[in-house]
């Protein structure tokens, strides 16, 4: 009996790795990293779109450098142009558009129109990327890039709240996205930022099962596809809190209180600070709306759950900017996004920016990395 398992074991294997060669499965667009928890894949190519209500809002090619970021490839050896580099989230990344009309792109597009040759702007964005996560990137893999300007894209959004490490964990287990892979964490402890889990990963059973067999396996693929969403249904935090109709301000407000997640966020950009002006750059924060905030309030009902929301966004936003304004360079971008005469976004279907919202964008970046000289 246990010889006919065996084989029939054996021809499992067998007949899975035919069919694994034969669909060639593609590579992930996002992958693990025990030490920076998560990048792009690199040299990964391929093309994404959005569909909404039967119709095409957005696609695009997109292809992901050496490094694991969406730009070009970058040249390791820094040459005499100023070499800025901009960090933060999804909003960087810019998968939505063509990499060329990205912000940052056009930012340096602008830039050496007017200086030609004179800058080189890096695009260090990944979704799901916090300040924590940019910490991370610039301590293990940032510096010796030799950056003379860091910026990093603070999203009110859910960098607030994603950055601590217990809510992460419970946002997003079992989560199909790039935020299911275990990061290194930066938390406040006894006042002080304390580096935790690092390197990440240290589950070794863990990581065979969703990166060495998901990779090279169809079989187990498709089980452990149907698994985590299984899971996710009842373990996932995102979920959960979205059917008991709680938002991230309101778990932020019943757990650890918007203040520790303010004074966390500032340390780990405090810190971040720190590392880039210890590697001569200079830095500075680019302070990005939630998506409501991306345009004015229309509602006037001020009992209407989407007008608190809105109120309690337009108070993070303020409280950071109060927070950093004072110790570093600021752009701020909910005054000239509400001021614009065009839609900046995909709404409804797609809250990122379009082409006109990165054109506007790219200028302020363009006039803000100017200041620095």
């Amino acid at each position: 009996m246990l010889w006919i398992l065996i084989s029939f074991f054996l021809l499992f294997l067998i007949i899975d790795q035919i069919w694994t060669r034969q669909r060639r499965l593609p590579p992930r667009l996002y992958r693990a990293s025990p030490t920076l928890g998560w990048t792009l894949t690199p040299g990964a190519a391929r093309r994404i779109e959005l569909a909404h209500e039967g119709q095409k809002v957005w696609e695009n090619h997109i292809v992901i450098n050496s490094y694991g970021f969406n730009d070009r490839d970058w040249p390791h050896d820094k040459g005499a142009q100023k070499r800025v580099m901009v960090m933060g989230d999804s909003i960087i990344e810019s998968r939505q558009v063509d990499r060329s009309s990205n912000f940052v792109s056009l930012a340096e597009a602008k830039l050496n129109a007017l200086s030609p040759n004179g800058y080189e702007v890096l695009n260090v964005g990944v979704a799901g990327w916090s300040a924590d996560s940019a910490l991370n990137y610039f301590q293990q893999a940032g510096r010796p890039l030799r950056p003379d300007i860091v910026i990093f894209g603070l999203f009110m959004g859910n960098d607030l709240v994603e950055g601590d490490y217990e809510t992460f964990r419970y946002l997003f287990a079992y989560a199909w996205d790039c935020r299911r892979y275990d990061k290194p964490a930066f938390g406040l402890e006894n006042g002080s930022l304390v580096r935790r889990n690092y390197p990440a990963w240290r589950n070794v059973m863990a990581r065979i099962f969703s990166e060495e067999l998901y990779v090279h396996s169809c079989s187990f693929r498709k089980l452990y596809q149907h698994f985590n969403r299984f899971m996710e249904k009842r373990k996932n935090g995102s979920n959960l809190l979205r059917k008991k109709g709680v938002s991230y301000n309101m778990y932020m407000e019943r757990t650890k209180g918007y203040k520790f997640f303010y004074d966390q966020t500032e340390a780990q950009i405090d810190a971040l600070a720190k590392e880039s002006r210890q590697a001569g750059a200079a830095f500075g924060v680019v302070l990005i709306p939630n998506f409501p905030l991306f345009y004015p309030l229309t509602i006037d009902d001020p009992k209407s759950r989407a007008y608190w929301e809105y109120q309690i966004d337009l108070k993070h936003y303020h409280e950071m900017n109060r927070r950093l304004s004072s110790k570093y360079a600021i752009l701020s971008l909910i005054e000239p996004l509400h001021a614009a005469s065009e839609p900046i976004s995909f709404k409804p279907a797609e809250h990122h920016f379009n082409f006109a919202g990165h054109e506007l964008v790219a200028k302020l970046l363009a006039d803000f990395i100017i200041e620095f000289n």
